[in-house]
């Protein structure tokens, strides 16, 4: 089974990660007057997984996060960071929320991961 995930085109410094991950879906978010995002839904194979990892911790803009689900597991990744948890643990993504708020002010109701 395959990872499944989210990227954010415009999180990224470096593209090249994307040379990685199959593109499921892509679809734009409309910010108003400041733009638009543009939202990948990706799959990553199992063998693929950690070379994408290792390029989002280094290739993320500050503050962004890419993240990925597969069965019980979601990593979410930052710059130079990346959590490793169970999905639906509250605590742990509370301890996720904190240090995205600690790290870059990141606000809590900001932080989603739909998949």
């Amino acid at each position: 089974m395959d990872w499944m995930g989210v990227i954010v085109e415009d999180s990224l410094k470096d593209v090249s990660v994307l040379d990685h991950v199959g593109i499921v879906e892509k679809r734009f978010k409309e910010l108003g007057v400041s733009g638009k995002w543009t939202v990948l839904e990706v799959s990553v194979n199992e063998e693929d997984f950690d070379k994408v990892v290792k390029k989002l911790k280094r290739g993320l803009r500050p503050a962004w996060y890419a993240y990925f689900t597969r069965k019980d597991r979601q990593v979410i990744v930052f710059k130079g960071k990346k959590f490793n948890i169970k999905k639906g643990s509250k605590k742990s993504l509370a301890h996720v929320k904190n240090w995205a708020f600690e790290k870059y002010n990141l606000l809590p109701d900001n932080f989603t991961l739909n998949l």
